[in-house]
């Protein structure tokens, strides 16, 4: 439907949570759209543009009513999709061996000593020309 077909007080047929329902056009919104009454459930809806709306609502119209369900084919949906692979057994996770775990560090992967590289200190030293 169109925004300008839209009147106050009017019984249309909405979209609402995937069903098809009578609503009543109560006011309209400040921030867009239309607050609206289901008339299946009595709740107060909002209707935020007239896309929602299917039409005007006449009574003797086919509608889904709020509490009726669809019912599902009697076929399972298994026999629908044909056969099926035969389910393997979930495989092993890998595992640690049992026993204590091995003991780790705080500070990270341990680093070479500084006796095997010696690196100039700061200061003077490092000022003085070598020879």
């Amino acid at each position: 439907m169109k925004k300008n077909d839209i009147k106050i007080g009017s019984t249309y047929t909405a979209k609402i949570t995937n069903r098809v329902v009578p609503v009543r056009i109560d006011r309209t919104n400040p921030h867009g759209g239309w607050d609206a009454t289901n008339l299946a459930t009595k709740k107060k809806v909002r209707i935020k543009s007239a896309a929602k709306l299917r039409g005007v609502y006449r009574a003797g119209a086919k509608a889904e009513s709020a509490t009726s369900r669809v019912s599902k084919p009697d076929t399972p949906k298994a026999k629908a999709l044909g056969p099926t692979r035969p389910r393997l057994p979930p495989s092993p996770s890998p595992r640690r061996p049992p026993g204590p775990s091995p003991p780790r560090s705080r500070h990270g992967p341990a680093t070479p000593s500084r006796a095997a590289s010696p690196k100039p200190r700061s200061g003077l030293a490092s000022l003085t020309p070598r020879p």
